[in-house]
């Protein structure tokens, strides 16, 4: 699920404009600036920029950036944003191309599947919400996707990985989050979102597998504190959703209803700058 909307970013996103470039290497601290109106807040930290790819072709151009927090070699969290400008002539196409890939594709989507936890859509014309938020197995995302044709858009990460000696974890806590009205813009929004279970101080881990994790809607009321970390985790992200909501301007009758996922005490771990 890590690659749900990424994927789609990738093969659909079109005119992107930032008002801040990042490049490959940076380090950032503090937030992520993606227009004067979009900023994403990042934990306590040095995160690198490992990731950023640009593409065009004619009236057409593609970009997207990827940023991790690492602590003592290993990938703690991480956050995949891109935001495209889809106007000019062939509006219908382009919306046909996003409600397509979001809702029809037989791999990923935003639609209910079991190993999704949460997923809260609403979907109306051209007009979409949507957060889906569960967990991955991040090694089989990365060099072995259900859907094989994806694996080339994960071969920088994996050589990022490789070539630096990168720990990532087996099982990862995931969210995305996307939103495209006609009716506030035309900007389509994407923003991906991994956490690894030690932030949030995870008991231990056996199962790898996507199917067999603790954390698999199907298997986690057998595993109470694995159920506990996952709902904070649900709790966390339909917070930046509803915070995603404000800055992309989603209307009221578009907005999530997400009270009911939210508690209080869902603080993230501080990670500890000299540990960087």
């Amino acid at each position: 699920m890590i690659r749900l909307l990424i994927v789609i970013f990738i093969l659909f996103f079109f005119n992107s404009s930032f008002a801040k470039d990042y490049f490959r290497g940076q380090e950032v601290q503090g937030q992520i600036e993606i227009n004067k109106k979009f900023k994403i807040p990042l934990s306590s930290g040095k995160w690198i920029v490992f990731d950023k790819m640009t593409d065009s072709f004619a009236n057409v151009r593609v970009k997207s950036t990827s940023f991790a927090l690492v602590v003592d070699g290993e990938v703690m969290e991480s956050i995949a944003i891109g935001e495209s400008q889809l106007g000019g002539n062939y509006q219908v196409y382009l919306n046909d191309a996003i409600n397509e890939s979001i809702f029809l594709d037989e791999h990923d989507g935003c639609y209910k599947r079991p190993e999704y936890f949460v997923v809260e859509v609403y979907r109306k014309g051209s007009t979409h919400n949507c957060m889906v938020i569960g967990h991955t197995d991040l090694k089989k995302e990365l060099y072995n996707p259900d859907n094989s044709s994806t694996r080339i858009y994960s071969a920088r990460e994996r050589k990022w990985l490789e070539d630096n000696n990168i720990k990532y974890p087996l099982i990862a806590l995931v969210s995305a989050h996307s939103h495209f009205s006609r009716l506030v813009g035309q900007d389509w929004y994407v923003i991906s979102f991994l956490m690894n279970p030690k932030v949030l101080n995870a008991p231990e881990i056996i199962n790898f597998s996507e199917e067999t994790s603790e954390f698999h809607k199907l298997n986690i009321d057998r595993f109470p504190e694995h159920k506990k970390i996952m709902e904070k985790w649900v709790s966390i992200s339909s917070k930046r959703h509803k915070e995603f909501e404000r800055m992309v301007k989603t209307k009221n009758k578009h907005k999530l209803d997400l009270a009911k996922y939210i508690i209080e005490n869902d603080e993230v771990i501080k990670t500890n700058e000299s540990n960087l």
